[in-house]
């Protein structure tokens, strides 16, 4: 992160956290995003000590939202096939992925703390990643900073960037692009999605165009469709 956005970022963050400790617990999107999050990294640790094996290696599955959990699924589906001893752990941002990451088949998913420096060690310390994939463009810069710095591998999946997107903006770029940067392996849907995310930061020897992995779902529950059922015979 550009050095000049590190003490207004920090100043974000402890605001960020002080409104979880007030805030009502109403059905309001924004309140329930904020007191969601009280003794969230409690709830991380009691997990870990009931639960995390540090012999086993752990990924860290992040989206923000629904649509991107759709895009992280079939990366969780398809480990958990492949590589059983893998203990999952994912991620959310908004409260309406409550529900869907209640179902995801991961061992343990919780929202993602705000992104302070504290919140970011603490939350480390308790999962111990082998690897953290964030899917979109949900990257943050501090949790991303300090986790390459302890040696855990870093993977962006279905990264899409809108030619619009506020993301290739000056201000973003500051504050993000050493966090493309620090990515061990980038797969974006399209090429011009890679070209774009070489430019916020992303090292090109890193990207790769491996396409939208919503389709990877798609194409698994077609394919467990009951062809003789009494809805599809007919036809």
């Amino acid at each position: 992160m550009n050095p000049f956005l590190r003490l207004p970022y920090a100043a974000a963050g402890m605001v960020s956290r002080s409104l979880v400790a007030v805030a009502p617990r109403a059905s309001s999107k924004v309140f329930r995003a904020l007191s969601a999050r009280r003794g969230l990294l409690d709830r991380y640790e009691a997990w870990s000590a009931a639960n995390r094996d540090p012999t086993r290696p752990l990924l860290w599955v992040h989206a923000p939202s629904v649509g991107e959990g759709l895009q992280a699924q079939p990366v969780i589906d398809r480990l958990r096939t492949r590589h059983s001893e893998t203990q999952t752990v994912y991620t959310f941002f908004s409260p309406s992925a409550e529900s869907f990451a209640a179902n995801i088949g991961a061992d343990f998913s919780d929202y993602l703390p705000f992104d302070t420096s504290g919140n970011a060690d603490r939350a480390l310390d308790a999962l111990l990643p082998t690897a953290i994939a964030f899917s979109k463009l949900d990257v943050w810069p501090l949790l991303t900073e300090k986790a390459a710095k302890r040696g855990v591998r870093l993977a962006l999946i279905s990264a899409t960037v809108p030619e619009s997107s506020g993301r290739r903006s000056r201000f973003a770029a500051m504050a993000l692009r050493d966090a493309y940067a620090a990515f061990d392996a980038v797969g974006a849907i399209a090429p011009e999605d890679a070209a774009r995310l070489v430019e916020m930061g992303a090292r090109a020897g890193r990207v790769t165009v491996t396409g939208d992995t919503r389709y990877d779902q798609v194409w698994a529950r077609m394919k467990a469709v009951d062809r003789a059922g009494p809805l599809i015979a007919p036809l």
